[in-house]
C-alpha cells in the first residue's frame, strides 16, 4: 500500500502538543469521575467505569504516535518542500506494518544466505537475489528493523 502524504511539520507538532494536553486533561478528570461514580453508587446512571475516558486517551495516544511516525518518516526521506510542507509517499500504512515487513524480509534474507552458504548453487544464489530484491525502500523504521 502506497500513500501520498503532505504534512506541515510545524502545524503537526502543534496538533501533537494539543493531543498531549488532551491526554493530561483526561488524566486529571479520571480520579474525579471515579470519585463521583463511587459517591453516586447505584444512583449512577452511566457506565460504572471510566471506559470512555480510557478509549479517548488511547485514541489520542495512538494518533499522536502515528503522526510522529509520519513526520519522522517524511523528514528522513528526500522530501519536496513547498511552503513548509513535507510531501512523500509512504510504502506502509503504519510504522508497525513497516517493522513487521522488515522483520519478515530480514528472516527471508537470512534463510536464503544460510541455504546458499550450506550449498552454493545457481538456485540458492537466485534465492538470495530474490530475497534481497524484495527490500522496500523509503521508510526509516523499515530500514532500521531490517538492519538490526
Amino acid at each position: 500500500m502506497r500513500e501520498f502524504v503532505g504534512i506541515d511539520p510545524r502545524g503537526a507538532h502543534a496538533v501533537i502538543r494539543r493531543m498531549e494536553a488532551g491526554k493530561e486533561a483526561l488524566d486529571r478528570l479520571r480520579p474525579l469521575l471515579d470519585a463521583a461514580i463511587a459517591e453516586a453508587g447505584e444512583d449512577w446512571a452511566g457506565d460504572p467505569s471510566a471506559a470512555a475516558l480510557h478509549r479517548a486517551r488511547a485514541f489520542l495516544d495512538e494518533s499522536r504516535q502515528e503522526l510522529r511516525w509520519r513526520i519522522h518518516t517524511l523528514e528522513h526521506l528526500v522530501p519536496v518542500r513547498e511552503r513548509g510542507m513535507l510531501t512523500g509517499t509512504f510504502p506502509f500504512a503504519t510504522e508497525e506494518d513497516a517493522v513487521e515487513t522488515a522483520d519478515r524480509h530480514a528472516r527471508a534474507i537470512l534463510h536464503a544466505l544460510t541455504a546458499h552458504d550450506r550449498s552454493p548453487s545457481p538456485d540458492t544464489h537466485h534465492g538470495v537475489r530474490s530475497a534481497v530484491t524484495a527490500i522496500t525502500p523509503g521508510d526509516p523504521s523499515y530500514a532500521s528493523t531490517l538492519l538490526t
